[in-house]
């Protein structure tokens, strides 16, 4: 299958995720345009594409989303909060094994000194 062909469906979900940002904090992309200072086009392609990966931390802190979530189709946590923080700690230390575990633990504790 064509790279092209293969990307489709990832741009559609990225521009889609970047949409449903700018509705959630009540804004369109004129308005996104003008607080970036950028160019209703640009801003108007990420519809189509999806927010490009060097921007998803400014877009990310103006519309209180995650920019992994903007960018990465395999990020399900949208926003930022301390829950899915947690979460997202509680599923990495979950799939560690016990001897990855104990190595973690023992950096955090040099860390502490």
């Amino acid at each position: 299958m064509p790279k092209s062909h293969r990307k489709e469906p990832l741009a559609n979900l990225k521009g889609t995720r970047f949409l449903k940002a700018l509705k959630d904090a009540e804004m369109d992309i004129p308005e996104m345009a003008e607080v970036l200072d950028m160019s209703y086009t640009s801003v108007q392609n990420w519809a189509d594409r999806g927010v490009p990966a060097h921007q998803s931390f400014t877009v990310g802190r103006v519309l209180n989303k995650n920019p992994e979530w903007l960018c990465d189709e395999s990020c399900n946590y949208e926003t930022l909060s301390t829950a899915d923080m947690a979460n997202q700690y509680r599923e990495i230390i979950e799939a560690l094994t016990p001897d990855e575990l104990a190595k973690v633990v023992d950096f955090v504790v040099a860390l502490r000194g």
